[in-house]
């Protein structure tokens, strides 16, 4: 297979597993991932072409996509704030929405907060990123998965060693700190079950089920364990931080209300959906 049957097949061969659109960014990102350039470049060199070394990597990578295998999975490494965070089975991948949510708490959060936690950390990529934002505080990162937490002390050496990495289980309370913290923040799984359907083929089966899947009829019970936990360890002040479903938003809002959480907020993200939410605790 020659250069001009890669990128043939990258549109033929796939089309019927991504929208052109996402087809036309993935070819992007692999070939920054291969080589260190964009379309752009590409385009203004029509001679270019790949050695043979790098043709097989994209017969490799192109035999993996239409396995279903995530591109990112299949490359070995996500995109996140800038950081080109290593991923792999066993753990989610950092999608854009969560950059939302770290540039949210780092745009509202006037003050370097002393001690923060992130619950569900998986790949690391909010706990490492909070930790590059504020390198004089102290970051814990908490998952249940062994998988993700290897993953994540992983992203964590290259990007930020000072963050402290624990296996912690927040619905059953196993192993979690005892000591108080400035800020909290939680994308735990929220996508109920009986929308299984609504998923990509990439995703579905390929990514793990405990990072993605709540039971429809208790969609809430990671934050509701998290924010009663939440109640007795923020400080006097502290914030409260979600990323959650956009349908769950004002069930989400009206139950911390309840809780006796204050300056509870929804906002959206880059694609004008309900998917933050903050609340502020005062003792």
């Amino acid at each position: 297979m020659d250069w001009k049957t890669i990128k043939s097949s990258w549109y033929s061969e796939l089309s019927g597993l991504y929208a052109r659109e996402e087809l036309t960014a993935l070819w992007g990102l692999a070939l920054n991932h291969f080589h260190g350039f964009n379309s752009f470049y590409e385009h203004t060199h029509p001679a270019w072409e790949p050695d043979r070394k790098e043709l097989d990597r994209w017969i490799d990578l192109l035999d993996q996509l239409q396995s279903n295998i995530p591109i990112q999975y299949a490359l070995g490494v996500a995109d996140f704030m800038g950081m080109s965070l290593q991923v792999g089975p066993g753990v989610l991948i950092p999608r854009p929405e969560t950059e939302d949510l770290v540039m949210t708490i780092t745009q509202e959060t006037t003050h370097s907060p002393r001690r923060m936690i992130d619950l569900c950390t998986g790949s690391g990529c909010i706990a490492i990123s909070l930790a590059q934002h504020w390198q004089q505080s102290e970051v814990v990162g908490g998952d249940l998965s062994e998988q993700a937490l290897y993953w994540a002390r992983k992203n964590g050496q290259k990007y930020a060693p000072q963050v402290q990495w624990k296996s912690l289980d927040v619905l059953k309370g196993t192993s979690m700190p005892e000591e108080c913290f400035d800020l909290i923040v939680a994308n735990p799984p929220y996508v109920p079950i009986s929308d299984q359907w609504e998923m990509s083929a990439h995703v579905l089966g390929k990514e793990p089920d405990m990072a993605l899947f709540v039971p429809d009829d208790d969609a809430l019970r990671y934050y509701e364990a998290i924010a009663v936990w939440s109640t007795h360890h923020l400080t006097d002040g502290g914030w409260l931080y979600f990323e959650i479903h956009h349908q769950k938003g004002p069930a989400l809002v009206d139950w911390l209300i309840d809780q006796g959480f204050t300056s509870v907020e929804c906002m959206q993200d880059r694609f004008r959906k309900d998917r933050i939410i903050r609340a502020k605790w005062m003792n």
